[in-house]
């Protein structure tokens, strides 16, 4: 098969050489029949001599496919699914940042297309546990209703000019976060709904309508109130998978490449911006407790 293969360090050294089919190397890996790959940023870089990289290696990490074969201790995948690779998850899992869930900052971290062989070319092996079907799969590929990602050389206003690429993020965003959120206001309104002024505005013939939105929201929004204070300095920071998933250019794909990088000012610029936003964060919820519950007063 034909690979774009970056052969040796400095810039430049690609070549298309001729490679045999990938074999397997492990009973939990995948083999993919790669059916679409994109160039990314990275790809630029390594190109340029300006990111690290292991060579020789085939570049290719933002790429679409088909499952042909699967190891003996693949369980979740099967022959003929198809995926889409999640970058930057290959880890030694043994390290301390690893230990703590945060395997995207592990400095023996390796991703196909740089740290092991990746799309540029007929197939890839990898890991099963790197694969994801995501919504870009479906939407993106498959349907074309929204782009796959972002350029990184996009502008604010390049990326407003076009909505549909914002939808797919946010849907991802908001489903991790919907769920916690819910919990919380139904825990919360059930306990507000047995409280005793809500038994007097029954009793005084209140409409069932302003008895649950009037006097139980209200007084049941401070849980929720306090969560959003919190959720504010993810807002501002950036969601670091979510943007590197999607190459959409926010503080968290920021934040992953300056550590990536180990690029200290960068990583303490955007620490100062996560925590100013969690300190504005706390005082706009404390502001808001008197606005959603009356029985709430701030001394003068």
């Amino acid at each position: 098969m034909k690979a774009l293969v970056k052969t040796a360090k400095g810039p430049g050294f690609i070549e298309i050489r001729d490679l045999g089919v990938p074999k397997i190397p492990s009973p939990d890996w995948v083999l993919i029949k790669v059916k679409a790959a994109g160039i990314c940023g990275t790809d630029l870089h390594i190109w340029h001599d300006q990111f690290r990289y292991w060579p020789p290696v085939v570049l290719g990490h933002e790429f679409a496919g088909e499952i042909v074969e699967t190891g003996s201790q693949v369980r979740r995948w099967k022959v003929g699914d198809r995926v889409v690779a999640e970058p930057h998850s290959l880890a030694c899992g043994e390290c301390e940042v690893c230990r703590r869930g945060q395997i995207q900052l592990c400095s023996s971290k390796r991703s196909p297309g740089w740290g092991i062989d990746g799309a540029f070319a007929d197939y890839v092996a990898m890991p099963a546990f790197l694969l994801g079907t995501l919504l870009i799969l479906y939407f993106a590929i498959d349907q074309h209703w929204f782009p796959v990602g972002f350029n990184q050389s996009q502008t604010v206003g390049n990326i407003l000019s076009d909505p549909r690429g914002l939808v797919l993020p946010e849907v991802t965003l908001a489903a991790l976060t919907i769920a916690s959120f819910s919990r919380y206001m139904r825990s919360s309104m059930m306990e507000a709904m047995t409280e005793d002024y809500i038994r007097t505005a029954r009793a005084k013939g209140a409409a069932p309508r302003r008895v649950l939105y009037v006097h139980a929201l209200r007084n049941a929004l401070i849980p929720i109130l306090t969560l959003l204070g919190l959720s504010i300095p993810a807002i501002v920071s950036g969601a670091l998978i979510t943007e590197t998933v999607f190459n959409y250019p926010g503080m968290g794909f920021l934040t992953t490449e300056a550590a990536f990088k180990t690029d200290i000012p960068v990583l303490l610029g955007t620490t100062l911006v996560a925590t100013i936003a969690t300190v504005a964060g706390s005082l706009l919820a404390d502001v808001l407790y008197a606005v959603a519950d009356p029985r709430i007063r701030y001394a003068r």
